[in-house]
């Protein structure tokens, strides 16, 4: 293998991960953006982690590799959420007991 070649493989690379960044960043917006409680982000999440029936093996695996960056920050925020509630709800429950 030529330098050249290894050049051209890493360039392709970072190509390949950029996309996938792009598109993940893309798809996770357009999520937030509609969804109006957690349980629309989990739909979405169900939804577009279906697995990709048609096009090529390429286009599937993009498609895979996209929701799972995706997912995972959806997941998180999930969490986030779930905490802030948990912690809001004890501390009203812990306000109750005080009085």
């Amino acid at each position: 293998m030529t330098n050249e070649q290894c050049l051209d493989e890493k360039e392709i690379r970072q190509t390949v991960e950029r996309y996938i960044e792009q598109e993940s960043d893309k798809w996770v917006q357009s999520v937030l953006s509609n969804a109006k409680a957690v349980s629309d982000l989990t739909a979405a999440l169900w939804e577009h982690g279906k697995v990709k029936k048609d096009g090529t093996e390429v286009e599937r695996m993009l498609h895979r590799l996209i929701y799972e960056r995706g997912a995972s920050t959806i997941k998180a925020l999930i969490r986030e959420m779930e905490c802030l509630v948990s912690e809001k709800a004890l501390s009203h429950f812990g306000d109750s007991a005080i009085r």
